[in-house]
């Protein structure tokens, strides 16, 4: 694999002008994962809740960081209250 290469083009909200896609690389995920989570100190006796879609950078950057750093994930199977919906 050539960690070069664009995993993914995240949609910008096109604040700066129109909106556009922006290539990432592995490499980006790679860096931003060992970085983050050496920032946040994360480890194998932490806890993440992720509540945002999957989809979403840093909900991917939670999952990756998840499976390299070892720490528990706990994912939301919803955003929205059951009582929202009465």
């Amino acid at each position: 694999m050539n960690f070069q290469n664009i995993r993914q083009g995240i949609p910008s909200g096109g604040t700066t002008g129109l909106p556009k896609g922006i290539p990432r690389t592995h490499n980006d995920y790679i860096c931003n994962v060992e970085y983050l989570h050496k920032a946040w100190e994360m480890n194998v006796r932490d806890v993440s809740l992720v509540v945002i879609p999957l989809g979403h950078n840093l909900a991917f950057l939670n999952v990756m960081g998840a499976v390299l750093m070892g720490y528990k994930l706990v994912l939301l199977d919803s955003a929205v209250s059951s009582s929202m919906g009465q």
